[in-house]
């Protein structure tokens, strides 16, 4: 079986990528790791064949976390930046290697992924690895600070996150060049 994996986020997102690929080539499985940059050493050091896709992650992270972390709304556009440069390099690298794939799997900011499998019709896994990812009443989004709201607060914060994330994503997808042949 071909397998693409596309993990895209921090270390607690790509080792478990890196952990499967190991294990699937090891069975006998055709893998591709196709992940930020700062991880290709480290896909070699474990003889995973590896394709860059995306920015550099970590170093985004060391340079402009700070400032987006303490004034969110007001870098609500350089986050802006990061979604459509992140999304239109994961689609460039992403497109020629999923034609022949069986199966794609991905995680966390990867956006192009979703997209590349239902244009060839491939299988598609979403993995999760925090439950905060995943809308509940017990806990708001996770880039809410205060984590001890009412339950009915937490329902609303979901919502709000799921309505301005669709509309985002619209946004920036209308400004996307079209992968359809």
């Amino acid at each position: 079986m071909k397998i693409v994996l596309a993990p895209s986020g921090s270390r607690g997102d790509i080792q478990p990528f890196m952990a499967f690929a190991v294990h699937a080539l090891a069975e006998g499985h055709d893998v591709m790791m196709c992940a930020s940059p700062e991880n290709s050493n480290w896909a070699a050091q474990w003889g995973i064949p590896f394709q860059a896709a995306g920015i550099n992650l970590q170093e985004f992270a060391n340079t402009e976390s700070e400032k987006f972390s303490k004034r969110f709304l007001l870098e609500f556009n350089f986050f802006k930046y990061f979604v459509k440069k992140n999304t239109k390099e994961q689609f460039e690298a992403l497109e020629a290697l999923c034609k022949d794939a069986d199966a794609i799997i991905s995680c966390s900011l990867q956006m192009a992924a979703p997209s590349i499998a239902q244009l060839y019709k491939k299988k598609y896994f979403y993995s999760v690895f925090c439950p905060h990812f995943l809308p509940s009443d017990l806990h708001p989004p996770m880039m809410i600070r205060n984590q001890n709201f009412p339950k009915f607060v937490n329902r609303a914060m979901w919502w709000t996150l799921k309505n301005i994330s669709a509309k985002l994503i619209m946004h920036m997808t209308w400004q996307m060049p079209s992968l359809a042949p």
